[in-house]
């Protein structure tokens, strides 16, 4: 499809799975979703490369304890190096959304990018 109008997105290691995927192929990408999801390994380099002019989005459940410091500093280091991203702490969630959580977020910011 064409690359505007493709999001990637994944939950937990399917995150990790692809921030690493957009890490290879960010010219196939406009968006990166990952609730939650972390760069591991990545340089600076590449994330310069790979995400420049796309929005990331960082999300991660307010009760997920095990996730948290490692989404926000992701977030943080994309900040720090002039990129775009969202930090989303989801309220009342945990690492695994619960079927009432409003999906709703994630469309937001698709549309919006």
């Amino acid at each position: 499809g064409d690359p505007a109008h493709v999001h990637l997105g994944g939950t937990s290691n399917g995150g990790r799975a692809a921030f690493a995927l957009m890490l290879r192929h960010g010219d196939r990408f406009a968006t990166l979703l990952g609730v939650p999801g972390v760069f591991d390994g990545a340089l600076d380099s590449q994330l310069k490369t790979s995400l420049a002019g796309k929005a990331v989005f960082n999300g991660v459940g307010e009760l997920d304890a095990g996730w948290r410091a490692n989404v926000a500093a992701t977030h943080d280091r994309l900040v720090t190096l002039g990129l775009t991203s969202e930090l989303h702490v989801l309220q009342g969630q945990d690492h695994i959304l619960t079927p009432e959580f409003d999906e709703s977020v994630f469309y937001a910011f698709w549309s919006a990018h």
